[in-house]
């Protein structure tokens, strides 16, 4: 995917909010993950918010489905609060003026 100017920014910062904030399988670049281990998901919450304009709780859903889905864990309500946390960090940064 290429993206130019804001969308780009967007982009890298999505990804480093799931990078550092979601991360579900605890895994790092420095211990030899490649950096693009998350890409598909970052792609899929980047254009969530901007081809849908999804809302905070949207977002913190689309995490858990991941989460349970993709990667085969439970639901708890502490989950659900840490990344409905993660998803309004992301509206946050969608709000944002860019450089």
């Amino acid at each position: 995917m290429k993206l130019l100017g804001q969308h780009k920014e967007l982009y890298d910062n999505i990804s480093k909010i799931l990078w550092e904030d979601w991360n579900p399988i605890n895994i790092t670049i420095e211990e030899g993950f490649p950096a693009d281990e998350y890409d598909g998901y970052i792609s899929k919450i980047f254009s969530m918010i901007v081809n849908e304009n999804a809302d905070a709780r949207t977002i913190a859903n689309k995490l858990i489905y991941f989460d349970t889905n993709d990667f085969g864990f439970s639901a708890s309500k502490e989950n659900e609060t840490h990344y409905l946390q993660i998803a309004e960090k992301i509206i946050v940064i969608k709000n944002s003026p860019f450089k």
